[in-house]
Formats: structure tokens, sequence, C-alpha cells
């Protein structure tokens, strides 16, 4: 009776391991974020503030488009231990896709994270198959001094800083200015676009303003959900839209 409950409880841990955990990176995966940044916010203190740091590969697209999807999990694997080993004492979680966030207590006294955060910028190559892929990471970050700030308002801090890192060239780290307007989807500038049928491709993408529609996402209006991919021959998911 004893070895079947060691055994049960066992596997009760892998389960809620293998639920928290993303098996390509080994960082935490969705499920373990506010968990996660409950955590690391229970040591902010007067000498200590809250690092939290948006990390978005730059072209994966071009990767997986050019080279296999194979060829980009090998990036994200290696983007993911080069993280790892520049952030050893941070909260690591794979938000999705190439994005991942890093929950990490720094000294309000120092700037020792930034030579850190910019090194993780730098170009670095993953070898696949024998070749080169060069690829570099864009980093946006805040610092939280307030145990009371929820984890939307940083994260949305943080996505802020990442995209002004992207529209300034990219393979940057860039830190959200205290003070700068966190938009939502109220204060966005309103459309009047209508769907039409008709419309394809880029003309919907001229036709719906970009920042009416990542205001909305940012303040919690617009959700998305996930859409399995089913291998018939097998009836396995094998991806999901």
């Amino acid at each position: 009776h004893e070895a079947s409950l060691m055994a049960a409880t066992e596997a009760a841990s892998r389960a809620q391991a293998l639920a928290e955990t993303d098996p390509l990176t080994g960082f935490f995966n969705r499920n373990k974020l506010e968990e996660a940044f409950s955590a690391c916010t229970a040591g902010i203190s007067d000498s200590q503030s809250l690092l939290v740091a948006l990390l978005d590969l730059d072209n994966f697209k071009a990767v997986n488009t050019s080279a296999g999807h194979s060829a980009g999990d090998a990036v994200l694997q290696h983007s993911a231990e080069r993280i790892r080993s520049l952030l050893p004492n941070a909260s690591l979680i794979r938000l999705g896709g190439d994005e991942f966030l890093a929950f990490s207590l720094v000294d309000n006294k120092s700037d020792a994270m930034m030579p850190v955060l910019s090194n993780i910028t730098e170009p670095f190559p993953t070898d696949y198959e024998g070749e080169n892929i060069w690829h570099s990471i864009s980093v946006g970050y805040t610092l939280v001094r307030d145990r009371a700030v929820p984890i939307s308002q940083a994260i949305a801090e943080a996505d802020l800083a990442m995209r002004q890192a992207k529209r300034e060239g990219k393979g940057r780290a860039i830190g959200y200015a205290p003070g700068e307007s966190v938009p939502s989807a109220v204060s966005a500038p309103a459309t009047h676009a209508t769907f039409n049928p008709s419309l394809t491709g880029s003309d919907i993408k001229q036709e719906i303003p970009p920042r009416s529609v990542g205001a909305a996402i940012l303040s919690g209006e617009i959700d998305f959900e996930f859409q399995p991919i089913l291998d018939l021959t097998q009836g396995d998911i094998v991806a999901a839209e």
C-alpha cells in the first residue's frame, strides 16, 4: 500500500511538472505565470525591485520559412539555453512561439543587469546540420517596485519597451520609461472599419488600424483560443493555430 501511494504521488508530481513546463525549452509555461510572478514580487523590498523582461527572437518567422520548423525548434532551444545561462537566478517562462518572459529580483543600487541584458541581445549562431543560423533577441523590460502592481501591467510595460526595441532596429534592450502610457482599447484611435468579405490579405491589414487591435489585446478586451490540428492517420494533436 505504501509503495502504491508513493508511486501515485510521484506520478502526480510528474504530471504537475509536465502541465507547468514547456517541453521544448524546459522553461515554465503560461500555467505557471501568475504563481511565478507572485513568488517573485514577494521578494520586493526597499533594496530590491523585480525586473520583468520580455524577450522576443528577431526574424524568427524567416528561420521557419527558409530552414524549416526543425531548424526553428533548434533556434528556440539554443536561445533558451543562452537565456538560462545569462539569467541563472531568474524565473523563466515561454509565453508561446518565440516569446519568453523573465522575472528576476535586482538590487536597486546597482545596474548590473544592463550588461547581462545587452549580452542577451547580441547576435549569436545556432549550429543546425552543420550550418550556422545567426539570430538575435530584442528585450523590453520594466522594474516593479510595488508588490501591488498586477502582472498584466508589468507585462504590458515590458511589451511596450520591447516593441520600441524592435522599432529601433532589433537586437537591443530597451527599458520602459516611467510615466509612458500603456495603451487601452478605450484610448486607442477608434476604427471605422467594417468587415468586407471582398477584402483579403494586405487589404484587411490596411483597413484595421493595428494599434486598435494591439491595445485591445494589452487591455484584456480581446482573448484568443488555440484550435488543435490533428493528424487524422494517428489521431494525435500535432500542432495548433
